[in-house]
């Protein structure tokens, strides 16, 4: 017997909306109308919101540096690193062509 779920695509937010919707008889909602680069700003707004929060700022805002911790085998645990200080650089810069390259 199959496992329940399995075989299933995850929908969306907007395929339930419209899903519910055409249950109910209601029209399809229309995804909002968005900038092509407002998620840039909202992603930098998130970005900055984190680094002014003095733990995540001390512990994410900037490259680890394995030599002076002492980590020998940093890079063989941490294949891809990566810190809110790059990022925010990396989107500022147009590093970022696309939301999902960010979000990936």
């Amino acid at each position: 017997r199959a496992a329940a779920g399995l075989g299933r695509t995850a929908q969306t937010p907007l395929q339930r909306n419209h899903l519910a919707g055409s249950l109910l008889g209601l029209p399809p909602r229309k995804p909002p109308r968005r900038e092509p680069e407002q998620w840039v700003r909202d992603a930098t707004t998130v970005l900055e919101r984190l680094l002014a929060k003095i733990d995540c700022a001390e512990i994410f805002g900037e490259p680890v540096d394995p030599e002076a911790l002492n980590l020998v085998n940093y890079f063989q645990v941490v294949k891809n690193p990566m810190d809110l200080g790059t990022v925010k650089k990396k989107l500022a810069s147009k590093g970022y062509r696309h939301a999902q390259d960010f979000i990936a």
